[in-house]
């Protein structure tokens, strides 16, 4: 069988499926300084190597939606990992932001040793 394609996710379904409560994974690739002034409510910010590692705590029976300049590859690490629906957001958090959609802010978190 072919690859699955990786699909594409507007800004403005994205808002309408979080607040439909369905169960997404939002994750995160910017650095750690732009994840704490502001991302989608509920993502969680993940590097290339967490994703790779496979020890990310993600469950690859839920869709995945992934922003940031390395959705991409992300997309491609996660689809090699068996996950079955990976969502890229289309424009990334800019798309969100110039939506107005409501942003969380958090402290950046620390560097594991």
């Amino acid at each position: 069988t072919a690859p699955a394609m990786n699909s594409q996710i507007e800004a403005e379904e994205l808002y309408r499926r979080i607040r439909l409560h369905e169960p997404l994974q939002i994750v995160d690739l910017r650095p750690g300084f732009q994840w704490a002034q502001g991302h989608i409510p509920g993502a969680s910010p993940f590097s290339l190597e967490e994703l790779e590692s496979g020890r990310n705590g993600l469950d690859p029976a839920q869709p995945v939606v992934v922003y940031g300049d390395d959705g991409d590859l992300a997309a491609g690490i996660l689809e090699r990992a068996g996950f079955g629906q990976i969502l890229c957001l289309a424009g990334g958090f800019d798309a969100w932001r110039s939506c107005r959609f409501p942003e969380e802010i958090s402290q950046p978190r620390m560097l594991r040793c």
